[in-house]
């Protein structure tokens, strides 16, 4: 009688089973089956899926073009339809994959609470701690919205430094150039926040003044500097000697305005210039910690 392995269940052939060569030839098929399986899974790549967005309150996740699944084995794909799926906490939303395929393939996503213990089973993506979990790397937070699969996680934290510990103070006030750097914010910034901030402090010794700090756009690399003003962030007199933050919001576009907090959408050159300003102390000293863009 053929007897089973106790987690893969691959047949086997039973003590002193005659004939036993049945039930070898079957005990061989499954395992290869299985390591198949496991190759493909690790050559496997998710693609597509148009905006992807997930919202933690209804426990929906919603893509809007179908989701590819590369089997760079055969170098055919499965197709998962556009559509949404609901997925509780500890839930894993998955596919059956029919193996090696020889065409394009449309396979159908479910969600449960267990992925089955098959060779075809395929899971995509898990819901933990109210954030969904892909794959692939990417997790999106509630109300996150992606591009595409393949866009890691927009939302994680990115900062780009113009400027690093300067100093300014009443004998050299500026405006001057405090550093610089080229950034592309429709790479950057797929969804989530982007600011241009400033950390320092401002030690002032009379009655009045403020330290600005402004960002400008010089243009597309190795192209004739430009001038425009994107940005400006302030450390009002009222926080003089603190060390503080200070940021602003910005809404990136193909054709940023000037001073009004948009920035473009390609690859530019960016300065960031510092001044002490309607100061009447006569030591006063602004120390820039950094200046940076963020994504958060």
């Amino acid at each position: 009688m053929t007897e089973q392995s106790t987690k893969m269940a691959w047949p086997f052939p039973s003590a002193n089973e005659d004939p036993w060569y049945t039930s070898f030839t079957s005990f061989v098929n499954a395992m290869d089956v299985s390591a198949y399986a496991f190759r493909e899974d690790r050559h496997a790549i998710l693609m597509g899926g148009g905006t992807v967005t997930w919202d933690a309150a209804t426990g929906t996740v919603t893509w809007s073009d179908a989701i590819r699944i590369s089997s760079p084995i055969t170098g055919f794909q499965w197709s998962i339809a556009a559509g949404s799926a609901q997925i509780a906490e500890g839930s894993t939303l998955s596919v059956t994959l029919n193996r090696g395929p020889l065409s394009v393939s449309t396979v159908t996503a479910s969600v449960a609470s267990t992925v089955a213990s098959t060779d075809g089973a395929f899971a995509l993506a898990t819901r933990y701690n109210g954030s969904l979990w892909w794959r692939n790397g990417v997790m999106m937070n509630d109300g996150d919205s992606l591009p595409s699969l393949g866009s890691l996680a927009a939302h994680a934290p990115t900062s780009v430094s113009m400027a690093h510990n300067e100093t300014l103070s009443t004998s050299v006030p500026g405006p001057i150039i405090v550093g610089g750097t080229t950034f592309d914010a429709g790479r950057f910034v797929v969804a989530g926040i982007l600011r241009f901030a400033m950390v320092g402090r401002y030690t002032a010794t009379g009655t009045v003044g403020s330290c600005v700090v402004r960002v400008y756009d010089r243009g597309a690399p190795g192209a004739p500097v430009a001038g425009d003003l994107r940005s400006t962030v302030t450390i009002p007199f009222s926080s003089a000697g603190n060390l503080d933050a200070f940021s602003a919001v910005l809404s990136v576009v193909p054709a940023p305005g000037v001073g009004i907090d948009e920035i473009g959408d390609t690859l530019r050159v960016y300065e960031a210039e510092a001044e002490i300003v309607g100061s009447n102390g006569a030591a006063d000293i602004f120390k820039i910690h950094k200046v940076s863009f963020e994504v958060l």
